[in-house]
């Protein structure tokens, strides 16, 4: 009995010294948008790094796209948020309208401020590890101020609009292309006013202020007129054509739900996501990309995989296609796979 138990405390000695010993590899290598986002510093990055991995790690993100997101069409809903085509860089558009926002029914469902944050947190993840998980993603971020109202300021939204917004500040930084803040109200010069001499240079740099008159020539200035929806002046219709097709209907916006979907099915719905039940497997371009903060291994890095070389990363659009194929092959592999004796 005295062997078993010294040879068990050896072996766990063993696996804590590997776990210990792949935390230090981990954190060894800090993302070059880290490095981006300290202008260099490399002190300054390896400490913001370090903030980052110590979360990832003990809110478990790198398996977050197995765990089911039972609010996650109730959060879509009440708060208009979505991905929807790219820019001329080949980066991905966000859109967030907040002025539309009604969380009445998603806190009705049970949907706590805490839940909103990690929907968001999904989010950020399904984007970095799914719609574009290249070294260099950017996003164009839509802000469209329209209908919004001096008391959304006081509001439960705005609490989960500044948690998240700190979220991607502190764990997701170098992200962002550019931000249009547009159809913003006659009211927000004050606002802005006040708040501009809190926001560091180089953010300042990347945000653009326009009113409802100059909201579409802000977007053309990165964006094509066939990937800007049509309600808000470019050619794109979704779906159906309906007022919100452009929100729920586009392909990037479908192929998230359907994931979501998918995984709520397989956990045995909002039961089984409150049970801790998990999905098998994540998605396929996830699952052979890894990470967004590490780096890939060299045999899986998109520049090699993708015949590109020293070339530059690829874009979100060139990501969409290599998407497509591993999307494709994953399905052909389960269908060709043979059937399970029940």
């Amino acid at each position: 009995g005295g062997r078993v138990l010294v040879h068990v405390a050896v072996l766990g000695a063993r696996a804590a010294g590997a776990g210990a010993e792949a935390d230090r590899r981990g954190a060894a290598v800090v993302p070059a948008k880290f490095m981006n986002g300290c202008f260099g510093d490399a002190v300054e990055a390896r400490r913001r790094w370090d903030i980052t991995y110590r979360w990832r790690r003990k809110e478990e993100i790198d398996a977050l796209l197995l765990k089911p997101q039972p609010f996650y069409h109730v959060i879509k809903k009440g708060y208009p948020h979505f991905y929807c085509g790219y820019a001329r860089s080949g980066n991905l558009v966000y859109y967030e309208q907040s002025g539309k926002v009604d969380l009445s029914e998603a806190e009705a469902a049970g949907a706590t401020l805490d839940d909103l944050v990690a929907h968001y947190t999904f989010l950020a993840e399904f984007c970095w590890r799914v719609l574009d998980p290249s070294a260099a993603g950017k996003t164009v971020s839509v802000l469209d101020l329209a209908g919004i109202s001096l008391a959304f300021c006081r509001g439960r939204a705005f609490e989960f609009v500044k948690r998240s917004a700190a979220l991607l500040q502190e764990h997701y930084p170098e992200c962002c292309q550019v931000m249009l803040v547009v159809n913003v109200p006659s009211w927000f010069a004050l606002v802005w006013k006040l708040a501009k001499p809190l926001v560091n240079e180089v953010t300042l740099k990347k945000i653009r202020i326009v009113g409802a008159a100059d909201t579409l020539s802000a977007l053309q200035e990165f964006i094509d007129d066939d990937q800007i929806p049509a309600e808000y002046g470019g050619t794109a219709v979704f779906g159906d054509g309906a007022p919100d097709a452009f929100r729920f209907q586009n392909p990037l916006e479908a192929q998230i739900a359907a994931y979501v979907d998918a995984g709520l099915a397989e956990c045995g719905g909002a039961a089984g996501a409150r049970a801790g039940r998990r999905r098998r497997k994540a998605h396929p371009v996830a699952e052979a990309y890894g990470c967004p903060c590490h780096p890939p291994p060299p045999d899986r890095d998109p520049r090699t995989t993708n015949g590109r070389g020293g070339a530059p990363p690829p874009t979100a659009r060139e990501f969409a296609q290599e998407r497509e194929r591993l999307v494709a092959a994953a399905a052909a592999a389960a269908a060709a796979a043979p059937a399970v004796p029940g």
